[in-house]
């Protein structure tokens, strides 16, 4: 009659989250190209517009340089996923 709630940790899972909270992109602003560090295992970085448009996107590992040369100046959103579920956004200025 009553209901039963079974609850299971993942202790990899809040390492996991950790690891994306102490994602650095530097320099931040930048001329199109900069560093993304302070993370242990591969990942997948997606960069939009304003417009939410996608402008960029690769596999990245720890200390990785992203180029986007290519694309205007102006403010954009890098959405950093490790796995299925963690992810990350911060915001990039470039000049």
């Amino acid at each position: 009659d009553g209901l039963y709630y079974i609850a299971r940790f993942d202790p990899n899972l809040a390492s996991q989250q950790n690891q994306l909270q102490d994602t650095a992109i530097f320099p931040n602003p930048n001329n199109g190209t900069f560093t993304i560090s302070n993370f242990e295992k591969e990942s997948h970085i997606e960069i939009y517009d304003v417009l939410g448009k996608k402008v960029h996107e690769q596999i990245i590992n720890n200390n990785q340089i992203v180029n986007l040369v290519t694309v205007s100046k102006g403010i954009y959103f890098a959405k950093i996923k490790s796995g299925d579920k963690d992810f990350k956004t911060e915001k990039i200025i470039v000049e």
